[in-house]
This record gives C-alpha cells, structure tokens and sequence, in this order.
C-alpha cells in the first residue's frame, strides 16, 4: 500500500511536473526518494526563474512552491513562497492528508488529486509573479530587490 507522501509525489510527477516542462522548465523528471527539495530552471531573456518544490520535512503529505529570480550576473532578484491559502504555519501548504475531521470520523482519504489541482490553478498567478513580483493571497514575497 502506498503512503500519502509517495501517492503525493507520484501526482505532483504526473500533472504539475509536464506544465512545468512544457512552459520551458527543466528538471527532474519524476519526484522520487525522501529529497525535501527538487528545482525546476527557466532562462526567459536575461533572468533565471526557478522554481522549487518543496516537501514537508517531517514526511507528511504537504508542499509548496518556492520561487527565485536570478539577475545575468547571477545575482538573486526576488524571491516568494505559493502556498495553498494565506497565513503562516504547514496548515497553508498544499495539502494531501486528510483533515482532522475526516480522520476523527474515519475517512482517511487522501487528497493528492486536490492538493496539485489547487497548485496548478495557482499556475497563472505564478506566471504574473515573475513579471512584476506583486504578491497574492497564495504568493507571499520573502526577499525583492528594486
């Protein structure tokens, strides 16, 4: 029986994986293993964007996306963390355990399907970060320089 975390992995490999390669991300081509964090590496004219997922380090099912912008001179322009919702904490991350009431009622489905779904939705707003670096609701800015 797989675990919540690889069935996790095995989504996130399957569906967000492809639209990153497709939008000109190179990387790995499958999340596997116990690694915490996998880039993903775009040149678009003079910057480099880079994407990391990040999984949860005590092995829960959660992540999120880490977003870096490089300068030519390698310098680090900006950088911003997409989560599933506002807030601090791992309750924001995009999550596939099931919640506290479905394990209190008996219902441990796991929700990988949903937690990448939410991700990818939040694709677009990604797309609009690299080019004005304005945060969201899910896109919090952790480092800019003007």
């Amino acid at each position: 029986m797989s675990t919540y975390r690889a069935k996790l992995r095995d989504e996130i490999s399957s569906k967000l994986i492809p639209l990153l390669k497709k939008s000109g991300f190179d990387g790995p081509e499958k999340i596997s293993g116990n690694q915490l964090q996998h880039s993903y590496k775009r040149k678009v004219g003079k910057e480099i964007q880079l994407i990391i997922v990040q999984l949860e380090k005590y092995q829960k099912p959660r992540f999120v996306l880490n977003l870096e912008i490089y300068s030519a001179e390698d310098k680090l322009k900006g950088a911003a963390i997409v989560k599933a919702k506002p807030g601090s904490g791992l309750n924001c991350w995009f999550r596939a355990d099931p919640s506290f009431w479905q394990k209190l009622l008996g219902s441990g489905k796991s929700r990988e399907k949903e937690a990448v779904e939410k991700c990818i939705g939040l694709l677009s707003d990604v797309e609009s970060w690299w080019k004005n670096q304005i945060e969201t609701k899910n896109i919090v800015n952790s480092f800019i320089v003007n």
